[in-house]
């Protein structure tokens, strides 16, 4: 498991605020926390223990800054997940799971636009490039869920067919989705414009 942070730019919004970063990218691995100087205070007479910055440094794998770009991101999944031997390519089980609140950028990163595609399109690139280099044949199967308020939804079918969709374990397997619907894209474009359909479906 590597974690990998990865620190958005301000939105015009928290710019117009002037209220200051509440994070510091120290280096690729380590970001800090509230640092000092950078939060504004407001003015109080008596200044309480609260005011002070917390000043609290982390540690992870990768810690990527608001001036990293969307290739910076596909680098590091690439490196991992694509690993020479036992990656993705090599038939083991891979996933990218991006988490962080509303805002964070967590839709730009894994989807990004047309013009600066994300995770999953340049994701998808490199596994037909991959294999076509490899001389390798395969068939790729793609299915895209939503999980939300505990409510699963399949983003590829009809509305009509996520009713059924139930998480299971299988004895052969493992995890899975019972009903959720799959298909077998044979080039980018097709995986683009599936991921695109399921985008728009989103809650």
């Amino acid at each position: 498991i590597s974690v990998v942070v990865r620190v958005r730019p301000p939105n015009e919004r928290e710019i117009a605020s002037a209220q200051g970063n509440v994070i510091h990218v120290l280096d690729d691995r380590v970001l800090i926390f509230d640092p000092p100087g950078e939060r504004v205070q407001k003015t109080k007479f008596i200044q309480s223990s609260q005011a002070r910055a917390k000043n609290l440094h982390f540690g992870f794998d990768k810690v990527l800054s608001p001036h990293n770009t969307q290739e910076d991101v596909f680098d590091v999944v690439k490196n991992s997940i694509f690993s020479k031997e036992g990656g993705l390519l090599d038939g083991f089980n891979c996933t990218v799971f991006a988490y962080g609140a509303t805002g964070s950028g967590k839709t730009f990163s894994m989807a990004g636009t047309p013009e600066n595609p994300g995770l999953m399109s340049r994701a998808v690139q490199y596994i037909y490039t991959a294999l076509e280099g490899m001389g390798r044949k395969a068939k790729l199967k793609l299915s895209y869920l939503e999980i939300y308020n505990e409510q699963i939804r399949d983003l590829i079918a009809p509305d009509d067919n996520s009713k059924n969709l139930k998480i299971v374990e299988d004895p052969e397997k493992g995890i899975i989705v019972t009903g959720l619907s799959h298909c077998y894209p044979t080039n980018t474009d097709e995986v683009l414009q599936l991921i695109s359909i399921g985008n728009n479906r989103r809650t």
